[in-house]
């Protein structure tokens, strides 16, 4: 290919990347404004419920983790489990999630947790102080995650899926 070809080419790149961006960017600043002014709605829904709901779609609609992938990520993190307080604790700590948008973040995390028990996905025990706590029930691996676990603590490449 000629240096002339070659480099009429990648000017026309470069401005399609240009255009690219700014639609990109132009994308992003809608996005965000969508993301504020249901934020804004949602502080005014007195629901607890429907707002956690209507929150958690929105984390997943954006990419960010909601309330239920937080908590599971504490309470694998934490096998001999957890209150519900800690569990908030953990998440606001580890920076996972913004509670600001939530009135009452507690009441999100408890309803959460109560689907999660319903689900079979973790179980309710009384902990050491007596107090009601969670944990994530325990759950027979795969062979594939077997394998993935044992070529991780070896060094080697997982195994092809």
């Amino acid at each position: 290919m000629p240096e002339s070809l070659i480099t009429k080419t990648t000017d026309e790149m470069v401005a399609a990347l240009r255009k690219v961006i700014i639609t990109r960017d132009d994308a992003q600043k809608q996005v965000e404004q969508y993301i504020d002014v249901i934020r804004a709605m949602l502080k005014i829904v007195e629901d607890e419920d429907k707002k956690a709901e209507y929150l958690n779609v929105l984390d997943e609609i954006v990419g960010k983790t909601g309330f239920l992938e937080n908590i599971r990520l504490v309470l694998r993190l934490r096998p001999e489990g957890l209150t519900p307080t800690e569990i908030r604790s953990m998440i606001m700590l580890g920076a996972k999630m913004d509670l600001s948008a939530y009135s009452n973040p507690m009441s999100s995390i408890h309803t959460t947790i109560r689907r999660m028990v319903d689900s079979g996905e973790v179980e309710s025990f009384t902990n050491e102080k007596g107090e009601k706590a969670y944990r994530m029930k325990a759950r027979a691996k795969t062979l594939e995650e077997v394998k993935r676990e044992a070529a991780k603590l070896k060094g080697l490449p997982p195994p092809p899926r």
